[in-house]
C-alpha cells in the first residue's frame, strides 16, 4: 500500500486484489471505438489486466410493458 495508481483501472485491480475480492463487477458506458481509443476504457483495462474474473454490465433499454415507454438502466 502507499503507492498511487497510474489509472482508475489500475486502482480498481489493485484494490480488488488487496481486499481479496472474489470477482469484479464493473459498468460500461458503451463508448464508441474512437472515444475509447482517445479516452481509454476503465472496464477494458480491468478485463485485460485483472487476475480475477470480471463481469461487465452493459446499459440496455428496458421497455415498460404498461406504458410502452423506455428507460435506460443498468441490468445484468
Amino acid at each position: 500500500m502507499g503507492e498511487s495508481a497510474k489509472s482508475p483501472g489500475e486502482a480498481l485491480c489493485r484494490t480488488a486484489h488487496d481486499e481479496k475480492a472474489d470477482m469484479i463487477v464493473i459498468g460500461s458506458r458503451g463508448l464508441s471505438s474512437v472515444k475509447r481509443a482517445m479516452l481509454g476504457s476503465v472496464s477494458e483495462y480491468v478485463v485485460r489486466n485483472s487476475y480475477l474474473p470480471v463481469v461487465v454490465v452493459h446499459k440496455k433499454q428496458i421497455i415498460n410493458p404498461f406504458t410502452g415507454g423506455g428507460t435506460n438502466t443498468l441490468i445484468g
